[in-house]
């Protein structure tokens, strides 16, 4: 999600009309919403606008976005039976 905000913001700045829910959906995942993790993200790709993505994923996060994260991360733990939780990593 943060490359997709970084790429989402350079392709506006080059003059293309695409919004940040247009590029990435957190929200189908029941998660925050793209405009919040955007937000979050902003200072971040203007300061890192000529860092390539491995440069920015070489970086800590920003906390803002880093705090949605987890928050989004904690409630969907909650919303589930610790079971389920886990059903992925039974090998049949």
């Amino acid at each position: 999600m943060r490359i997709a905000y970084h790429l989402q913001y350079r392709a506006q700045r080059l003059g293309w009309d695409i919004e940040p829910n247009e590029a990435y959906s957190p929200e189908r995942f029941g998660m925050s919403r793209a405009t919040q993790y955007a937000l979050a993200l902003e200072k971040e790709a203007k300061t890192l606008l000529a860092a390539s993505f491995r440069q920015i994923c070489g970086l800590p996060a920003p906390p803002a976005f880093t705090a949605i994260y987890e928050r989004d991360q904690h409630r969907w733990y909650q919303s589930r039976p610790e079971r389920s939780r886990y059903e992925s990593d039974i090998i049949t």
